[in-house]
């Protein structure tokens, strides 16, 4: 279906709001995006990762009063990384997809930022992590739209990032935790974790609803359960800062990728800050049911994880091969053996 975005111009090369910025803790610091994180300076060449999506990429908190994207915590927790920012709050994976070429999209509180493929022309960075698709499962109901065509759309949009020869992350969104939506989320879920199990170009996928856990500990949420709190975002971006370089490492180190002359894939993985180098890890991509204690339940069920090599210690999970702790929930990632 054909989407007229508004406020939507042509890509000329020239990004609205390109800018840094330190503690976009207010509505206004994310007005113009992308806006970019980095961590602590270096001699080497630092990891630089792209965080594309909706809301929950903006870091929308308490009803937009305030906004603290997981892309700040990522760039501080890494210290060497450079992370750019651009969440359309509001917008479906399908309105970002007829808006990939232009060079401002407006979001519903007024926000602007540009499309995918537009963005990708000026950034180059080592991977791109993708969320969205919550506010499809929002018009799932009245517009009539399936999981598999949610998929569709997020697939489309992770291609984006393929044809440019960049791989990607991608993530099973939140919805409503109980009701009707809550059926189709579970579906969308397991397609996108079967699917970018298949995808040589994605580098992994994880649940953000494991990631940030809804039952424990309390107040990673906020009170209308679909956006993360301050809190749950820190801990988003934390998370993924101990995922993130070994998740990179290991698809580097054991996919062929085929990649565009601007975009040749760099071995520019660096640890979190006080973390010794560690060797490429070796995962066997397995499911294993996790322990419900100190975890999300995803519905009535303990969510599951695709990953290997994982031991558990008071309730921190370690990747053995790298000893770098995880915490809080265990994410599904696909890693290749």
């Amino acid at each position: 279906m054909a989407i007229t975005l508004p406020s939507a111009a042509p890509c000329n090369g020239l990004l609205p709001g390109a800018h840094p910025a330190s503690a976009p803790n207010l509505k206004a610091d994310m007005s113009a995006m992308p806006v970019r994180f980095h961590g602590s300076s270096g001699n080497r060449e630092p990891l630089k990762v792209l965080c594309y999506g909706d809301s929950l990429t903006a870091g929308y908190c308490n009803s937009g009063a305030s906004f603290h994207p997981y892309g700040r915590v990522l760039a501080e927790t890494l210290g060497h990384c450079s992370v750019t920012v651009c969440g359309l709050s509001g917008r479906t994976a399908e309105e970002m997809l007829a808006g990939q070429q232009t060079s401002r999209i407006v979001d519903v509180v007024g926000h602007m930022g540009p499309g995918l493929a537009c963005l990708l022309e000026s950034e180059t960075p080592n991977v791109v992590l993708i969320l969205a698709g919550t506010n499809d499962l929002g018009q799932s109901l009245t517009n009539n739209v399936s999981a598999e065509a949610i998929l569709e759309r997020v697939k489309q949009l992770h291609a984006v990032s393929h044809r440019a020869g960049i791989a990607s992350i991608a993530f099973s969104p939140p919805s409503l935790v109980e009701g009707p939506y809550r059926v189709i989320q579970q579906k969308l879920a397991a397609l996108i974790r079967d699917w970018a199990r298949m995808e040589p170009m994605v580098a992994a996928h994880f649940d953000i609803e494991e990631l940030v856990p809804r039952a424990f500990p309390s107040g990673l949420w906020d009170s209308d359960v679909i956006h993360m709190s301050m809190a749950g975002q820190h801990r988003l971006g934390r998370s993924l800062a101990h995922l993130v370089p070994s998740v990179l490492s290991a698809h580097q180190s054991t996919c062929a990728v085929s990649v565009s002359p601007r975009s040749s894939p760099r071995s520019l993985v660096s640890s979190p800050a006080g973390t010794p180098p560690s060797p490429v890890p070796m995962f066997v991509q397995k499911t294993l049911a996790t322990p419900k204690s100190g975890m999300a339940l995803i519905g009535t069920r303990a969510p599951r994880m695709a990953h290997a090599n994982v031991q558990r210690y008071d309730q921190r999970c370690f990747m053995r091969s790298t000893n770098v702790p995880i915490a809080g929930a265990r994410a599904t990632a696909v890693m290749a053996q």
